[in-house]
């Protein structure tokens, strides 16, 4: 079965009342065993949770939205330095999250950010071009997996 039907399957499988998790895992395993980045960001999602295995993730895969989730988990640990190491390493990346993070951290001046309503501007830019990614669809053009600007 190839990568991408693969993934489709398992998210039909975690989104129906009759995924399991012994299924999806099946589902998952070839792609689990090969890191692959969003098979391990979607099993993560769906049942694990922990800040462990986010982080594991994170550095095996270099997966933007790995990286971004890691970060979000930190930022909300109130660990300001590390969370935007690596939403800058995201933002790297194309990873739309981060860069809507990094805009309005710009735009307001919070966190660890100075105010600088130019960069803001064109992380916003960035973001408005990038390819978006959520655990169920994979990259589309619809959705922001923690959208804070509106």
């Amino acid at each position: 079965m190839h990568h991408t039907e693969r993934l489709k399957r398992a998210r039909k499988i975690a989104g129906g009342s009759t995924g399991t998790k012994r299924r999806y895992k099946k589902m998952l395993k070839p792609l689990l065993a090969s890191c692959d980045a969003e098979a391990c960001l979607l099993w993560w999602e769906r049942y694990d949770g922990s800040e462990k295995e986010a982080k594991r993730i994170a550095d095996i895969t270099k997966f933007p939205a790995a990286i971004s989730n890691l970060a979000e988990i930190y930022y909300q640990q109130n660990r300001l330095t590390e969370a935007f190491i690596l939403y800058r390493q995201a933002a790297e990346q194309e990873d739309v999250h981060a860069l809507y993070v990094l805009a309005s951290a710009h735009r307001y001046g919070i966190d660890e950010c100075t105010k600088d309503v130019d960069l803001a501007m064109w992380y916003e830019n960035r973001a408005d071009k990038a390819p978006r990614w959520d655990v169920w669809h994979g990259y589309n053009s619809t959705y922001i997996m923690n959208d804070f600007i509106q």
